[in-house]
């Protein structure tokens, strides 16, 4: 696999991952808004379930993200962590090899 393909799939799985992060953790947080005004207890019942169902989601999601976003800088933390950190455009510098 060359490495132009593989830094794609990079990209995808973490852009993926990104989204279904915040679809997850959307779902929890519109619960906590929404279960304060709600006083049938069933019903509180209910969307605590549902905000349970999207933790592991959330978890998994977030743990890839990371992992493909620090995959990135792969090449870079041999050098100190040099010019994604150390450059304000660091992070889009160090893909202009990559992505066209």
């Amino acid at each position: 696999m060359t490495t132009t393909v593989l830094i794609r799939w990079l990209i995808f799985l973490h852009v993926l991952s990104a989204l279904t992060f915040y679809m997850a953790h959307g779902t929890s947080v519109a619960m906590a808004f929404k279960i304060r005004k709600e006083t049938d207890f069933a019903r509180i019942r209910a969307m605590l379930d549902l905000s349970e169902s999207t933790l592991e989601i959330m978890f998994v999601s977030f743990l890839i993200m990371g992992l493909t976003g620090l995959a990135f800088l792969h090449p870079y933390l041999e050098q100190g962590l040099g010019l994604a950190f150390d450059h304000p455009d660091g992070v889009r510098l160090c893909l202009d090899g990559y992505v066209q």
